[in-house]
């Protein structure tokens, strides 16, 4: 199965098949004003952690370049995200951490979905 479980319907904002249904209403509210922040990007859902709290956001076709996002611990309308980088190299961690934020808002959010999984990366970059 492809690790891009989950795309929103941009015209029904429903879920499609692969996200878990146990995710929290806080997230899937998230994902909704993150896709409806961001018509301009084809974004997937990634959900490979086993937590009602958590989704990765990532472009269509670059999963290893994501945002994970976590609502645990954090107060109502702030999230917890880190930056995730593809691997270096085949054989070590499936990512490289990136820079990590703690109880942001959903404006810096969808900046920092834009900023990170919108835009290509620059050659030389990360």
């Amino acid at each position: 199965a492809s690790p891009l479980n989950a795309v929103f319907d941009r015209q029904e904002w429903s879920v499609t098949e692969g996200v878990s249904e146990h995710k929290t209403p806080r997230i899937k509210r998230m994902m909704q004003e993150v896709v409806r922040r961001l018509p301009d990007v084809p974004i997937a859902f990634v959900d490979h952690w086993e937590d009602s709290e958590a989704i990765g956001i990532a472009k269509e076709g670059q999963p290893k370049r994501l945002v994970y996002v976590s609502t645990a611990g954090s107060p109502a309308g702030r999230y917890y995200a880190d930056i995730e980088f593809p691997p270096e190299r085949k054989g070590g961690r499936p990512f490289r951490q990136g820079p990590r934020f703690e109880a942001i808002d959903i404006a810096d959010l969808v900046s920092l979905v834009r900023r990170h999984v919108a835009v290509p990366p620059r050659r030389g970059t990360r």
